[in-house]
């Protein structure tokens, strides 16, 4: 007959057995929580990256487009700003591409000025001028600045340069004619230190050649102040892509820019 195990021995062994038990599906717990984890998180990142992918598809697509009717939901969205603050007229008219939509803080840095923006980001030369009458013309500015076409130097095939600046200045022509006593600033592209920067240059200079052969249109240059010693582009002024303006890039670029507007003598504050 089998000797009988001491009580205690058995309690002992009853509570092994139950912290083994329990060990166990703790064990099975957090392994079924981390897989739900990594799950989600893998979930997650797929998502994120499908839905940049799908922005950064349909943006390509707009901005490689020779079809300016591709931007009729920014022109939209525009519009639906003045349907809110309604139109203003007399007003400091920026207008251009990303460039200008991403220019914030405006009515600071420039004071005096009754501030209106219009700039939609891959906007094209042809683009603006498609949606001059939306973005432009009804506004009835008394000050227009403007800064395109390093979207058409980037992206737009082209033989000479001239091609492009000839397109702005189709436009630039009906502008002047439609508003004779209005001035309108022809703000220079900014260098991106690339194989474009050749052509930046020459588009430039015919706009300061354009701008110095026509009544009240005007060149400026503030990009000076957004350089090293080295004339190459100042990082620290620049978003993550190389391309476009920081905060502090844009503060600097403003400061200077309000600069050299308020030399040319063509806005009085509070007029």
């Amino acid at each position: 007959m089998a000797k009988a195990l001491p009580s205690n021995n058995v309690s002992a062994l009853n509570n092994q057995q139950l912290l083994s038990f329990l060990k166990s599906g703790l064990y099975f717990c957090l392994a079924h929580w981390l897989r739900l984890f990594v799950y989600s998180v893998l979930t997650l990142f797929l998502v994120a990256f499908l839905y940049a992918f799908t922005v950064w598809a349909v943006g390509s697509y707009k901005i490689l487009s020779d079809d300016p009717t591709v931007w009729q939901s920014s022109i939209d969205t525009l519009n639906q700003e003045d349907n809110q603050n309604g139109l203003l007229h007399n007003n400091t008219l920026f207008v251009g591409s990303s460039s200008i939509r991403l220019f914030e803080n405006l009515e600071a840095l420039f004071p005096g000025h009754n501030v209106l923006k219009k700039g939609f980001g891959g906007a094209k030369i042809n683009d603006l001028s498609y949606y001059k009458e939306n973005i432009i013309f009804q506004y009835k500015p008394k000050l227009i600045v403007m800064y395109i076409g390093i979207n058409d130097i980037l992206y737009r095939n082209y033989q000479e340069v001239n091609e492009l600046s000839s397109d702005l200045f189709t436009l630039t022509d009906e502008i002047t004619y439609r508003f004779p006593d209005s001035h309108l600033v022809l703000l220079a592209l900014r260098d991106l230190n690339n194989k474009h920067s050749q052509d930046i240059t020459i588009y430039n200079q015919h706009l300061k050649t354009y701008a110095s052969s026509h009544a009240n249109v005007h060149y400026i240059d503030a990009n000076q102040t957004l350089l090293l010693a080295n004339n190459k582009p100042n990082p620290d002024f620049l978003m993550w892509d190389g391309l476009h303006l920081n905060k502090k890039g844009y503060e600097t670029w403003g400061i200077q820019l309000n600069k050299q507007l308020n030399q040319l003598e063509i806005v009085k504050p509070g007029e």
